[in-house]
């Protein structure tokens, strides 16, 4: 099954966008922002903006998430927009 999503990701607390399941899972990340300096990174659940992987405004990032892990993602702007599409394989 393909589960898209968007969130709203902001820098006050981190939001989890692919919650843990049986299975692995295949995911796209899109940071859909405008604005240049736009950050969104992602990570466990202690993600920050000094320790999480960047996906930069207006790029893609493809992942393969492990089995019963999961994926947090904070900003360094408020509320940029973020979307995540999930195939669990």
């Amino acid at each position: 099954m393909i589960v898209t999503e968007t969130f709203d990701v902001g820098t006050s607390e981190a939001v989890l966008v692919v919650p843990a399941l049986h299975t692995a899972q295949d995911v796209r990340l899109h940071n859909h922002e405008h604005g240049q300096s736009h950050f969104v990174f992602v990570g466990d659940s202690a993600v920050g903006t000094a320790n999480g992987f960047d996906v930069a405004a207006e790029s893609y990032l493809s992942l393969m998430i492990p089995a019963g892990e999961e994926l947090w993602a904070i900003s360094n702007h408020d509320t940029v927009e973020f979307h995540v599409m999930r195939v669990a394989k």
